[in-house]
């Protein structure tokens, strides 16, 4: 059960990091309808909080969750 976590978080990351901030198809990039709409620092700010919820998210998913799990047992 330790290593379901890590096998589940970390592809789901890699996938959200590819169709985010792929530089010419990503949803995240001025080339979408909605992001291309915003202010320019508006759009630095969505780009800088996904890519901080990715790393909080790897972190905990990836690492300090099989961590808690394996000093449990």
């Amino acid at each position: 059960m330790t290593f379901v976590g890590p096998t589940l978080v970390v592809p789901w990351a890699i996938l959200c990091l590819c169709f985010w901030f792929h530089p010419t198809r990503g949803t995240l990039q001025s080339s979408n309808r909605f992001i291309g709409r915003l202010p320019p620092i508006a759009q630095s700010a969505l780009r800088w909080y996904a890519s901080i919820f990715l790393i909080i998210f790897v972190l905990v998913g990836g690492v300090i969750a099989p961590l808690v799990l394996l000093a449990q047992s």
